[in-house]
């Protein structure tokens, strides 16, 4: 649960002391302060950080709380530098940019040097509440692809993660310009509010809070429409039985709040607010500050108050309904004929009612005699021996049993392997090839299961993995041979086959396609659409060894939703560094095994371990949360014990 209080447009003035004041006394457990912009009046930074200072000192737990959307009075669009350096001195934790914007991007794109390296860019998780804090000053803000967008798609991802792990409710924006306002002083950002629309309602975006007119205003839940005008949006949203409580349950756009009330002046409305049906309601009189507090129950309640802390106006949204993110849709019941229709072929199979036919059991005593050994050889005791063949590849459909794991996760996965307590979550990527939606995880972890829950798209080809090397562009600086090296297990997802390949270099790419593998299983193909389990584990065996191992969850829920874990080994590929699985000359270059992931960990350029790439091939622009797109759930990369 969180409490987050926002003022705007305070200017240095004694009705925006007497707006402080009454937060200060009046506002309990509040876990974030936002200054929502438009400070510095006429050059009066000096005294309006002052004023601040008063109520967040410098080194106190009010300060930590504080963040400031900054506004044109805070710059130079209406003031000149030194108010902005001035601010950057009160809160310089904040007046820099994310380092990421100094990493040239692969490709790179035209005109990348001359890209605003935004400033003022803040986002955080607040309890049950994630919070992304946008800077409208940027030179850059009305291009889609540039610095801040691309850091904004990527704070959304990261709470579309948290929510789908359980750890957030509500995703709050807050930007100094009104994408929707009535009109007043200032028009609203309508090129602004076209480009981030889609992307809002994707993620499930529940407000945006804004300042620079110098008034209250509180719409409904709205996404943006392309034509002009003041009210150039539509609504998005339904109610609850009382007919008053947002339900944002079901698809919605988002709410928006003006909060630029706080001290500086009236901006007297030029239409007739109550005429407007896209408005809940509007102040233009009464100096205000705004409060948004969520609740156990699934409640977000908003509130603008004035000087005396006096409630002018509250409303409440709801998720109470159902859940913002997609829910995977129940496994199929079982059909009525899913009886045997036929004795069994012999000892060690049964019937499975999914594939409708025998399948053998892999653990049971008769059909192991009939399996060449899956027991890696040891390693030769002369170096000059000739090593002993690989075995050779078994193929088929064949449920496999995991023993080695056994517990579950906090959503009920099963871990197929022993996990050591470390994890790092997937996060949602993006699609910038055009050809399907990304997930991706950065981790520092040399033995891993990357396992999760993905639904494909319409169209969509293949699920693969990029693993076991660094990032792929590195900022513009790929790794070399042998450190740029990943292993691609691929699941075909028209025909339910599994296969291995690789990616070395990534510049100049060369890929290496149907690599050799110890066992291969198909699952149930046509897969269209619909939720799969899909995990890759890598570990180092016993014989210093590098293992690669695919494993799938065909219909992977019951019909409340929960996993099933009915997992099932694909793949598994052991190298041995004999060139039938990776080739020991890549682009021209001697490899050996087994590589040093030392040295991909510490390569120069990277990120500090491997990096997880789920690619959703030829899904095309059907994206993340899309009605005909992927999503994922539960996913995460595991730190394992290697099994024997």
């Amino acid at each position: 649960m969180a409490k987050i209080v926002y003022f705007g447009d305070p200017d240095c003035t004694a009705d925006a002391v007497q707006i402080l004041d009454a937060i200060d006394k009046n506002e309990q457990n509040v876990d974030l302060y936002v200054n929502l912009g438009d400070n510095g009046y006429n050059g009066k930074y000096a005294k309006s950080i002052a004023m601040l200072e008063k109520y967040f000192p410098a080194g106190s737990e009010k300060r930590k709380k504080l963040v400031i959307i900054l506004g044109n009075h805070d710059s130079n669009e209406s003031e000149d530098d030194a108010t902005e350096e001035a601010f950057g001195k009160f809160l310089p934790e904040q007046y820099t940019y994310p380092k990421e914007f100094d990493v040239k991007p692969d490709p790179l794109p035209e005109g990348w040097a001359s890209w605003e390296k935004t400033k003022w860019l803040t986002s955080r998780q607040v309890g049950d509440i994630f919070f992304i804090g946008m800077n409208s000053q940027d030179m850059d803000i009305e291009f889609k692809g540039r610095n801040q967008f691309n850091w904004v798609m990527k704070q959304l991802a990261a709470a579309i993660t948290l929510r789908q792990q359980g750890k957030i409710k509500w995703i709050i924006n807050a930007v100094h310009k009104p994408w929707f306002t009535l009109k007043s002083s200032h028009s609203p950002y309508t090129a602004v509010r076209e480009i981030y629309s889609e992307p809002f309602k994707k993620a499930g975006v529940n407000k945006n809070k804004h300042g620079h007119n110098h008034n209250d205003q509180g719409w409904h839940s709205m996404v943006a429409i392309n034509q002009s005008g003041n009210a150039a949006g539509q609504q998005l949203q339904t109610f609850l039985a009382d007919g008053k409580t947002i339900d944002h349950s079901k698809e919605h756009g988002w709410t928006t709040d003006v909060v630029g009330h706080s001290g500086h002046e009236h901006n007297l409305f030029k239409e007739d607010a109550t005429a407007n049906k896209n408005v809940m309601w509007a102040n233009d009189k009464t100096f205000s500050y705004c409060v948004d507090e969520s609740f156990p129950d699934g409640t977000l309640k908003t509130q603008w108050k004035d000087v005396a802390s006096k409630v002018l106006f509250e409303y409440n949204i709801s998720i109470a309904g159902g859940k913002n993110m997609s829910s995977p849709p129940p496994a199929p019941a079982a059909a009525a004929n899913s009886a045997p229709t036929s004795p069994p072929p012999g000892e060690g199979y049964k019937w499975d009612p999914t594939l409708k036919k025998w399948v053998p059991i892999l653990e049971h005593p008769s059909f192991i005699k009939n399996i060449p050994t899956q027991t890696l050889p040891p390693p030769p005791q002369n170096p000059t021996q000739t090593p002993p063949p690989p075995p050779p590849v078994v193929t088929g459909t064949i449920p496999v049993t995991p023993t080695a794991g056994g517990s579950l996760d906090e959503n009920g996965v099963l871990m197929i392997y022993k996990t050591t307590g470390k994890k790092k979550p997937i996060l949602v990527g993006g699609n910038p090839s055009g050809q399907g939606q990304r997930y991706n995880a950065d981790f520092a972890l040399k033995n891993y299961m990357s396992i999760g829950y993905f639904k494909t798209a319409v169209g969509q080809e293949l699920i693969e993995m990029k693993t076991d090397g660094p990032c792929h562009g590195c900022g513009g600086n790929p790794a070399p041979i042998p450190i740029g090296m990943w292993y691609e297990p691929h699941l075909d997802l028209k025909t339910g086959k599994s296969s291995l390949h690789a990616e070395a270099p990534h510049s100049p790419r060369q890929d290496y396609d149907n690599l050799h593998c110890d066992l291969l299983v198909d699952v149930e193909g046509n897969i269209n659409n619909e939720w799969i389990g899909y995990c890759v584990v890598a570990y180092t065996n016993a014989q210093n060894q590098r293992v690669i191992e695919q494993w799938v969850d065909r219909h992977p829920f019951d019909s409340a939703g929960k996993p099933v874990n009915k997992w099932v080994l694909t793949l598994r590929a052991v190298e041995r560094g004999d060139g039938k699985m990776f080739p020991l000359k890549a682009n021209g270059i001697n490899v050996t095994f087994p590589r040093n992931i030392d040295d991909v960990f510490n390569y120069k350029y990277g990120r500090g371990g491997f990096e997880a790439e789920f690619r959703m091939h030829k899904a095309g622009s059907n994206e993340h949360g899309d009605p005909n797109g992927t999503d994922m759930k539960f996913a995460n990369v595991y730190e394992i014990v290697p099994p024997q």
